[in-house]
């Protein structure tokens, strides 16, 4: 008899102790949070695309002028007949773009001499471009005048695409040409 007790008492242990609540179990301690930032650079990486989805956009702001001050104009824009006495040049950004990106430039304090946004598209015939510009021109009835353009031009020409304008006290006035260069370009040029 007492063999057979003694055979079963770990069997009447586990059993009892199977009835009991079992002792709490402490979570494990929480891990320490990584922070990965990301590297300060130490000088800026260009990142272009395929030389086929850039495009460079030159502006020439052109103005008459009894007797230019020596600035110097292409020789398409000096041959045209709005040059035919004497012409200035007053500013002539230049700036590089992704195919179908918005592109915006601003110049002078409070961007207000000059800012610009343009969106150019290429095609197999050329450059489609969408320009919006205002300009702030000098002299009597001092103000804002703005451009637009909409249209295709062809690459490495220099094209007359429109006239800065305003309305004001005097009604509509005209005042500065503007001529534009198209062309696709890579990181390179």
């Amino acid at each position: 008899m007492r063999a057979r007790t003694a055979t079963f008492a770990p069997l009447f242990l586990s059993l009892a102790c199977a009835g009991q609540d079992p002792s709490p179990v402490e979570p494990p301690e929480p891990q320490a949070t990584i922070v990965v930032q990301d590297p300060i650079a130490t000088e800026s990486v260009p990142v272009l695309a395929n030389e086929d989805e850039l495009v460079t956009v030159r502006l020439f702001v052109v103005s008459r002028v009894e007797e230019p001050t020596g600035s110097e104009l292409p020789e398409e824009i000096q041959r045209s007949s709005f040059c035919e006495d004497a012409c200035d040049l007053l500013l002539s950004p230049m700036f590089l773009g992704r195919n179908h990106a918005d592109m915006a430039l601003e110049v002078g304090p409070d961007d207000r001499l000059f800012s610009l946004e343009a969106k150019p598209r290429i095609l197999a015939e050329g450059i489609e471009l969408e320009l919006e510009a205002q300009f702030m021109v000098e002299g009597e009835g001092v103000g804002t005048q703005r451009f637009s353009f909409e249209g295709t031009l062809p690459t490495g020409e220099i094209v007359h695409v429109g006239t800065f304008h305003a309305t004001d006290h005097r009604g509509h006035v005209l005042g500065p040409q503007v001529f534009a260069v198209v062309d696709r370009t890579t990181g390179e040029q």
